[in-house]
């Protein structure tokens, strides 16, 4: 056990993310109490030390990552004035929060799921879920200035938890949930590059749905020789975890079909130094 509990309160939802430089473990914590701020803490080796805070009240799903500079990042999205919810990204500065998706321009970028991703120059992407009509988005940010973003459209359907990863290639993966056209169905999409458009140029893996039936829990991942993966339950399959990996031609079973026991949730996927898969879940 790290030190004490960093944060002192109930804690709602929480990420972790370790400083490739200094190896040392970073936290983030949503209060219980909506309208409390979003906690972030930094394990020094003996402690937890409490960094700035963010105070944008009624946050979900936070996420933070290092990119390859060491450099930390936080997207979330949180409950506007308005009633809506919007993309909030941030910087680490090493005192403070500095916001790179300002509210005032937040108007295109209504959110109710994020995800964050970087390109091979550490420049931060994110996938989100859009407004009232929620199609898939990305926001890009352009390192020669905070205000060039471009919004790229993945699909018109229904789309949810979208789960983002780019490879050394700065080719682009999201898996999402397509809720409207393949009902609820595990769908894959790349992109080749980063560039600021706003052409859809994206292409289906595998043609159409990784799924048999409604992905409810999904995640994704390279390997370390640079294979696409993905985790998820699949209702169709009696919600049980199924491992697939991408050929470069087609979804492939990778170890043994409906792994779980039971039903699962809250899937996530690792890969060890030894390129190991590492598969956690929740099992009924």
């Amino acid at each position: 056990l790290l030190g004490n509990a960093p944060a002192n309160t109930s804690v709602g939802q929480f990420d972790m993310a370790i400083d490739p430089i200094s190896n040392q473990p970073y936290v983030a914590t949503v209060q219980a109490i909506p309208t409390k701020p979003l906690d972030f803490f930094r394990f020094n080796g003996s402690a937890w030390v409490a960094l700035a805070s963010l105070n944008e009240g009624n946050v979900n799903e936070v996420e933070i990552k290092f990119n390859n500079g060491g450099i930390l990042y936080e997207t979330h999205a949180f409950l506007w004035g308005n009633g809506s919810r919007y993309v909030s990204l941030n910087r680490y500065t090493g005192t403070g929060w500095e916001n790179l998706v300002q509210p005032a321009n937040a108007s295109s970028k209504t959110a109710t799921n994020t995800s964050l991703a970087f390109t091979n120059d550490g420049a931060p992407v994110v996938a989100h879920v859009g407004g009232g009509v929620h199609f898939s988005t990305i926001l890009t940010q352009d390192n020669s200035g905070l205000a060039d973003w471009a919004t790229k459209t993945i699909t018109t359907g229904g789309a949810l938890k979208p789960e983002i990863i780019i490879n050394e290639m700065n080719e682009v993966f999201i898996a999402y949930r397509e809720a409207t056209a393949q009902s609820g169905r595990l769908v894959v999409v790349k992109k080749n590059g980063i560039a600021a458009d706003t052409s859809n140029g994206w292409t289906v893996l595998g043609g159409g749905p990784v799924s048999v039936g409604t992905s409810e829990w999904h995640d994704i991942k390279i390997d370390n020789d640079g294979t696409l993966y993905v985790v998820y339950a699949d209702a169709g399959l009696g919600s049980q975890a199924q491992l697939k990996k991408w050929t470069g031609s087609a979804w492939v079973t990778a170890g043994v079909a409906n792994f779980s026991a039971g039903a699962a949730t809250d899937v996530k996927l690792a890969f060890d130094a030894n390129n190991q898969a590492l598969v956690i879940y929740v099992d009924a």
